[in-house]
């Protein structure tokens, strides 16, 4: 798959060359959040990785960014390396 995709741009591509004959590697979109996982049994078809894991970042990266505002970056940077 890697070098398929390296050659043609499509990691399915071609066929004949495939090693995980069990999966097609669906394109990304935003939505779906298609993904494969490759394992010694193959290739797993999965959808909205570790979403529930990735929520945690969404709210919070909003709150904490609250606390930095109006604050200069290089003075952000060094409050977060002192006390973090």
């Amino acid at each position: 798959m890697w070098t398929n995709f390296a050659k043609s741009g499509d990691p399915n591509k071609p066929e004949d060359a495939r090693q995980f004959t069990n999966a097609t590697w669906a394109e990304y979109d935003l939505d779906f959040q298609s993904f494969l996982q490759f394992t010694y049994q193959g290739a797993l078809p999965g959808s909205q990785f570790q979403a529930r894991r990735m929520q945690l970042w969404s709210d919070l990266l909003p709150t904490s960014s609250k606390r930095f505002q109006g604050i200069p970056w290089i003075a952000q940077l060094s409050f977060d390396v002192h006390w973090n």
